[in-house]
């Protein structure tokens, strides 16, 4: 990988942009509707991963509040929930696992991208950019599994609630609830919103696959006995 920035040479590089060795890079771009005039659902832009799954959070949280919020500002489920957004994942889980550890979680709900790989010269993911939230079983080679009655309860209230889903089943890919189910032995699940191009400029993704992420955990929530 080849990085111009326009420097004549390595002092400048060093002195005059104040790059060294270890200095981080992100990608520059927008973040939109790919095509408005066309589809008004198919989005466009960077750290889909990181800005979808908060834009759901966002979501879940308003729901939550306005349907499930009493008079005393309590939520009317018989459990603690805590919405929490981390980060470090990409290397190492850190934040996710420090929260968790320090506070009593039973049960994790992981938000991340479902990758879809319709594409020439991938792997065929089997998923579909625009039908319904990812439901993963497995990661990282088998690596990370799911917990099972977990990802089998969040079927049946999709199913119930008829929420179109998607199962995945991953090769190259790890998340935060695989490691909190296999390190620390919580039952985890992980949705996956439908991502195209992950770690690419532009990635793609859908407003209908954020919201619909947002119902499925919600359901779920509101059916808590």
């Amino acid at each position: 990988l080849e990085i111009y920035c326009g420097a004549k040479n390595i002092d400048e590089i060093k002195n005059k942009y104040k790059i060294h060795i270890g200095a981080p890079f992100v990608f520059y771009g927008d973040f939109n509707l790919l095509n408005p005039e066309i589809d008004d659902n198919i989005i466009a832009g960077y750290s889909m991963d990181n800005l979808a799954a908060l834009t759901c959070l966002i979501i879940l949280t308003q729901k939550l509040i306005k349907e499930l919020m009493n008079e005393y500002g309590e939520l009317k489920i018989n459990s603690d929930i805590y919405i929490v957004a981390t980060t470090r994942e990409e290397i190492g889980t850190e934040g996710a696992y420090y929260f968790i550890r320090n506070h009593p979680v039973d049960k994790v709900i992981g938000i991340d991208i479902g990758i879809v790989e319709d594409f020439s010269n991938t792997i065929h993911s089997d998923l579909k950019l625009d039908e319904g939230p990812v439901i993963v079983w497995q990661e990282g080679r088998g690596s990370g599994v799911l917990d099972y009655n977990f990802c089998k309860k969040l079927v049946q209230i999709a199913i119930e609630n008829d929420i179109e889903y998607q199962n995945g089943v991953f090769e190259y890919y790890g998340s935060d609830a695989g490691k909190t189910q296999k390190w620390l032995g919580i039952p985890s699940a992980l949705i996956g919103i439908p991502t195209k191009f992950s770690h690419n400029v532009p990635e793609i993704s859908t407003l209908s696959g954020i919201k619909n992420t947002a119902e499925l955990i919600y359901r779920y929530l509101k059916n808590i006995k």
